[in-house]
C-alpha cells in the first residue's frame, strides 16, 4: 500500500513568536500545541487536524510503499533495516522532524493521526476532506530521496 505522510511543521517565524510571546500568541502556535500531545480519545482531534491544515502547518514529508502504517512509523523513526526492509521510499522531504504525534498519514481509503500512543482514524467526512486537501499541500523542500535514510 502507498502511504503519504503529512507532518506538522513550524516556521522559524512561528518559533520566534512562541519563544518571545508564548504558545497563545498566534493561531498557528495554538493549533500546533493542540496536536503535539493529542490522544486517540480526544473528541476534538478532527477539528484540531483540520485547523492545522487550514493554517498551513502540514507539509508533505514522506511517501512510501509499505505493508502497514506501523512500518511507516518505524521507517521514519530510524528503525533497523531488519524491521523495515519491506518499506520502499517514493519521496522523502529533507529537514522535517521524524513522524510524530499530530502527523497525518493518508493511505488508500484511510486517514490516520499519530497519537501519543498508537493511531486514531479520522471520521469519514473529515478523512475525505483532509485527503482532498492533502493533494494541494505542496512540498516546499527539494526531494531528498538520495540522501534520505
Amino acid at each position: 500500500m502507498i502511504y503519504h505522510v503529512y507532518k506538522l511543521h513550524l516556521s522559524e517565524g512561528d518559533r520566534t513568536i512562541i519563544n518571545t510571546k508564548g504558545w497563545d500568541a498566534s493561531p498557528r502556535a495554538k493549533a500546533y500545541r493542540a496536536l503535539s500531545f493529542i490522544d486517540g480519545g480526544n473528541r476534538e482531534m478532527p477539528l484540531h487536524v483540520m485547523c492545522a491544515a487550514l493554517l498551513g502547518l502540514y507539509q508533505h514529508g514522506l511517501s512510501v510503499e509499505a505493508s502497514s502504517i506501523d512500518k511507516v512509523f518505524d521507517y521514519d523513526n530510524g528503525a533497523p533495516a531488519s524491521l523495515v526492509g519491506d518499506v520502499h521510499p517514493i519521496y522523502h522531504c529533507r529537514g522535517l522532524r521524524s513522524l510524530s504525534v499530530g502527523d497525518v498519514i493518508v493511505g488508500e481509503g484511510s486517514v490516520s493521526v499519530c497519537c501519543d500512543f498508537g493511531w486514531a482514524s479520522m471520521p469519514t467526512q473529515v478523512a475525505l476532506a483532509f485527503a482532498d486537501m492533502a493533494k494541494r499541500i505542496a512540498c516546499q523542500r527539494p526531494n531528498a530521496l538520495d540522501s534520505a535514510a
